[in-house]
């Protein structure tokens, strides 16, 4: 488990992180979210050693994250940090062994994985020949390659199409389910994070606004709004009174009703005139959220 206490980091007269405090299970894929700005970079960069706080602590697994071997962590920032005239293949191999991989089995993961995400054709080129998308490929490649326990992506996605961006999130859905795996994806695109992500943390200027599993989020910020479905268009939607109707197009609606009115009731005056698809509670979206 990753655990940050209480961890403030200033820059002059700006306070970037502001006393967050939270804890990243195993094994979890993890979303921290926030607008540009928000403080997620400073985080990542005091989890990963760049930085050190002001105050406070971050333990992995219960030891000082300064503690544990640099091979726990692998981390992909958002710039890209590759020298433009190495080969891929020998890039890769000499990021692997700044990891402490030797040299044997840090040619045969680069092959492995150029192979994995079929870049091999790509392995004699120089990086200043490949495009934004390639380059981002072959950092991912050098970050996941020596198995981090701990690997933390900061908009990791940014120049890829959309094959490569389905082929990075299948690999990552992979280390994390076979491999029990820690990933902590940052971004901004709520969209791409409830897709991808079972808990998240929300921060905005530096302060932590809301972290936890998705799921018991989405039921907290619940405000008794329901999707109804129909299989033919009604002539109208004749619903009692107390149905609010928010949105709705032929078939569906997005409603909100009074407490004292019964399911039983709606259900009994929609289906006079067509039946039923589908009723259910309608959670928000983190973007609503």
């Amino acid at each position: 488990m990753l655990t940050i206490e209480n961890v403030r980091r200033a820059y002059d007269d700006v306070v970037a992180v502001d006393n967050v405090s939270l804890q990243i299970p195993k094994a979890t894929l993890f979303g921290l979210l926030g607008p540009n700005g928000a403080g997620k970079t400073t985080l990542i960069r005091i989890i990963t050693r760049i930085f050190f706080p002001d105050q406070g602590q971050v333990y992995w697994n219960n030891t000082p994250i300064e503690k544990i071997p640099n091979k726990i962590i692998g981390y992909l920032p958002e710039e890209r940090g590759l020298y433009p005239n190495f080969y891929v293949h020998e890039h890769i191999r000499y990021l692997l062994q700044l990891k402490g991989l030797p040299a044997k089995e840090a040619k045969e993961k680069t092959q492995q994985w150029l192979n994995a995400l079929q870049l091999d054709h790509l392995s004699h080129r120089k990086v200043k020949q490949l495009s934004k998308g390639q380059q981002q490929l072959i950092q991912f490649i050098a970050t996941i390659a020596y198995e981090p326990e701990l690997l933390i992506l900061d908009e990791p996605f940014t120049g890829l199409d959309p094959v490569n961006t389905q082929k990075m999130i299948t690999i990552l859905k992979q280390m994390v389910e076979e491999k029990k795996n820690t990933v902590v994806l940052s971004t901004h695109q709520m969209e791409q994070a409830e897709l991808l992500c079972t808990h998240i943390a929300l921060i905005n200027k530096g302060k932590l606004l809301i972290h936890g599993e998705v799921k018991t989020i989405k039921k907290q910020f619940f405000d008794e709004q329901y999707y109804l479905e129909v299989e033919q268009p009604p002539s109208q939607w004749n619903l009692p009174e107390g149905v609010e109707i928010l949105q709705q197009n032929e078939t569906a609606i997005l409603f909100k009703k009074n407490e004292s009115l019964s399911f039983a009731a709606i259900v009994a005056a929609v289906e006079q005139q067509t039946p039923i698809v589908r009723l259910e509670q309608h959670l928000p979206s983190l973007r609503e959220i």
